[in-house]
């Protein structure tokens, strides 16, 4: 595969910063111990994606299934560990197994295909389909949760890079489906046509991790106010809490 050297410079700089991000997960689960489980869910995601972008990276003219179905799996996985870590910070049931089933499928599809460029339509539908879905169950998670602690306003606010995320990889469906020519400005990632996109996937990379980091420090917050108002063995409000509440009905 000959890749175009800005193409080539952007993927880099994406592997870059999914690196960072999960040692950065990674320090803020162990050392730090802030939300320790959430937190390495979010740094094992951005390892998995890395994964699959530097095999996505090496595919050519030869059928592999480790740079065209392992590369897709892996940021599919990553993906899913996002909304795992979602619900691990802000205690939402698990999805599991709804995650591995939907995983699954894909999966299926995928293999049913040869994996090599005479497949790239099938397999890039195949991966958004499952993406936007992913995106579309993280995003109501995020929302109803933020919601929960902030408002109306913050949460619409904060999943708009999840939005984004679902309305991309949807577009890619219907422009592998509908408009083979113009399949290589979605699909592939290594021609100079595909530049916009990637400098689309460097701002949602970050975005997104912010969007993340938003969420922890929403939840710290969240359970420091409930620790200063609430005793601890029952629950109850404390007096600073009552003296609060009271004031705020006498000013109504």
């Amino acid at each position: 595969m000959i890749f175009d050297p800005q193409a080539l410079l952007l993927i880099k700089f994406i592997c870059l910063l999914a690196s960072t991000a999960a040692v950065a997960w990674g320090l803020i689960a162990k050392p730090l111990a802030i939300a320790t489980q959430a937190s390495m869910r979010f740094s094992l995601a951005n390892l998995f994606v890395l994964l699959g972008i530097i095999l996505n990276s090496q595919r050519s003219e030869a059928s592999s299934y480790l740079f065209w179905f392992c590369s897709d799996m892996a940021i599919l996985f990553g993906f899913i560990l996002l909304r795992w870590g979602t619900k691990a910070l802000f205690r939402l049931s698990p999805s599991v197994k709804s995650d591995l089933i939907l995983l699954a499928i894909t999966a299926g599809v995928m293999l049913s295909v040869p994996p090599n460029f005479s497949s790239e339509r099938t397999l890039a539908v195949a991966f958004s389909a499952c993406a936007a879905l992913i995106f579309i169950m993280l995003t109501r998670d995020n929302y109803q949760a933020i919601k929960r602690d902030t408002g109306n306003r913050v949460a619409i606010a904060m999943v708009m890079p999840l939005v984004a995320m679902v309305g991309i990889f949807t577009i890619r469906i219907f422009i592998a489906l509908l408009s083979p020519e113009e399949s290589p400005i979605f699909i592939a990632m290594h021609t100079q046509e595909a530049l916009p996109v990637l400098w689309f996937y460097v701002f949602l990379t970050l975005l997104i991790n912010i969007v993340m980091i938003g969420n922890a420090m929403t939840r710290l917050v969240s359970k420091i106010r409930m620790l200063a108002e609430r005793d601890q063995l029952t629950g109850l409000w404390n007096r600073r809490a009552m003296h609060k509440f009271l004031n705020n009905i006498h000013q109504r």
